[in-house]
């Protein structure tokens, strides 16, 4: 019973506390504003004077972690760190799956107190993306072509069954390893959003103090006018204790709001 009771114990200590996004953020790039032609020849990257950009900086995929403990003291992560897989299917007729790695911006954290997003970026080496689409990257000089900036356009352009990531690290208050992971489908994707800001700034005594808001861990907003998905729709209900306007997703992957708090001063510092 005392072995049975320490390995009970054991894995409780080696779970990790932090939280994941429910959803992951698709966010476009800005507008290239030069681009090379052959000889070196820089022009402007538009048809004519007015018209759209014709190239964009590459898209981003985004998920969130937030540490459970971020309003605690001593509940850091000492030397996270994030690694990322993603699954793809062998062929039509092929039922075996194939894992390839997915290369984040930062992959490494070694104090993880609060919020930590991880990115990467949709180019011409990204293993999201179909060959076509890479290629045709490639072909822009590494730049997102325009067409590409509509929703079902760029959906068409991704290559992947499930998106699966790995924390690990070392709890700063048991001293021992600890490990959690979050496995996204093709579906928790959404294209033309950005999370919301989670912390804000408080006073006690004499002292300010950055928090962190749990509620709002699934909370994401329109980016801008480029093309969102239609995946929101308003609820006629609110909350009236935290004065947000509660809507719901069709796509199921998040529940978010769609204001900021009242009463508090929030901050997009990391």
């Amino acid at each position: 019973c005392a072995a049975i009771l320490f390995g009970r114990v054991t894995r409780v200590q080696s779970h990790a506390q932090v939280v994941f996004s429910d959803a992951v953020c698709v966010e476009y790039g800005e507008a290239a504003p030069v681009l090379k032609e052959a000889g070196g020849i820089i022009a402007e990257n538009r048809i004519e004077e007015g018209s759209p950009p014709i190239l964009h900086n590459c898209p981003t995929v985004k998920f969130q972690l937030v540490n459970y403990l971020a309003n605690s003291p001593k509940g850091e992560i000492m030397d996270a760190t994030l690694k990322v897989v993603a699954t793809k299917s062998m062929g039509q007729n092929d039922t075996s799956t194939r894992f390839v790695k997915v290369e984040l911006k930062e992959y490494e954290h070694p104090f993880f107190k609060r919020v930590w997003h991880g990115r990467h970026t949709l180019n011409e080496s990204s293993q999201l993306l179909t060959p076509t689409a890479r290629k045709r990257i490639s072909d822009s000089g590494g730049y997102w072509p325009r067409e590409w900036t509509q929703p079902d356009n760029l959906r068409r352009c991704l290559n992947f069954k499930e998106l699966i990531v790995t924390l690990t690290g070392i709890s700063n208050i048991s001293a021992s390893t600890v490990h959690a992971y979050k496995t996204y489908r093709y579906d928790d994707f959404l294209v033309g959003y950005e999370f919301a800001p989670l912390l804000y700034k408080t006073s006690s005594s004499s002292l300010s103090l950055l928090k962190v808001d749990m509620r709002l861990v699934n909370d994401v907003v329109v980016q801008h006018d480029l093309g969102s998905e239609q995946c929101l729709r308003e609820t006629t209900q609110s909350n009236p204790d935290t004065s947000f306007t509660e809507t719901e997703s069709i796509r199921g992957a998040v529940s978010i709001y769609a204001s900021t708090p009242k009463k508090k001063s929030v901050y997009n510092t990391e």
